[in-house]
This record gives structure tokens, sequence and C-alpha cells, in this order.
């Protein structure tokens, strides 16, 4: 049965690539779901790394980068389980990493446009301190929130 169901997943996989190469980007996603739901149940990592990253590419596409970035994240770590078990490669995870790394700053793109187009203040408090501001900084309370209280 195991054999069956990898074949099913692989065939959710190959469907939502072909929807992805048409741009249908909703049927795509629902493929890749199963295919991460067969993933799961059969216990292959490697499969459900796949899927999470393919996931994490549509999302991130779409400018829903929340979704992105939760996808990159279980797909880094599912690669660091897989290198550390001596299944994966190095190129899996530093690949991963990037990914995970470009939704997040996608993520946080918005506000940092933010700062640098409306609020010279706060731009120059960090650039003189290097520290993000705080709301006690001044009116509109800096960089509106974005990252408060984290050191650079």
């Amino acid at each position: 049965m195991d054999g069956q169901e990898e074949g099913l997943g692989s065939a959710h996989a190959a469907l939502a690539a072909a929807y992805q190469a048409l741009g249908q980007t909703e049927q795509a996603t629902a493929e890749l779901e199963k295919f991460l739901a067969i993933a799961e149940s059969t216990n292959n990592l490697t499969a459900q790394g796949e899927a999470c990253s393919n996931l994490g590419v549509i999302y991130n596409r779409q400018g829903d980068f929340t979704k992105a970035v939760k996808y990159f994240e279980r797909a880094y770590e599912l690669m660091r389980t897989l290198i550390s078990s001596g299944e994966g490669t190095r190129k899996m995870v530093d690949s991963a990493r990037v990914n995970l790394g470009m939704a997040r700053g996608n993520s946080r793109m918005g506000s940092y446009l933010n700062v640098i187009n409306f609020d010279v203040k706060a731009l120059l408090l960090w650039k003189n301190r290097r520290v993000l501001p705080t709301a006690a900084d001044g009116p509109g309370g800096g960089a509106g929130g974005a990252g408060a209280g984290v050191a650079q």
C-alpha cells in the first residue's frame, strides 16, 4: 500500500507542476496540499520538503508572505532533519535557507519601504544609534512599529 500511496503522491506532484506551468495556481496549490498529505502519511520527509518548498514558492509569488514563510520554515526544518540523518545534502539545506530568507525579507519589505520613504527621522535615528526606534522616539512611532525592540 505504501508504494501505491507514494505513486499517488508523485501523480499529485506532477499535476501540480502541470497546473503551475499553465498558470493555474489555485489548482496547483490543491494538488500540492494532497501531495503533502500523502507524504506526511507515508512519512516521506523528502517529499514533504518538496511539497512545502513548492507551496512556499507559490505563496511567495502571490504576495502571501505569511504562508510562504510558514511553508519555507517547514521545508528548512525538514531538510535539516534529512541532513542530520544522513539522507539529505548540504545543497538542499542551503536552498531551503535561501528560500526562507527571501520570504522573510519579502514579508518585511513594506515596513522597510515605509521607513525609507516616509520616516526620515526614524531612519536617521537608526543609522546614528544602530537600534530600531520605538514609539517613544517621536511622532508616528518611528518605523510604524516594524521590528520594534530589535537591536541591529
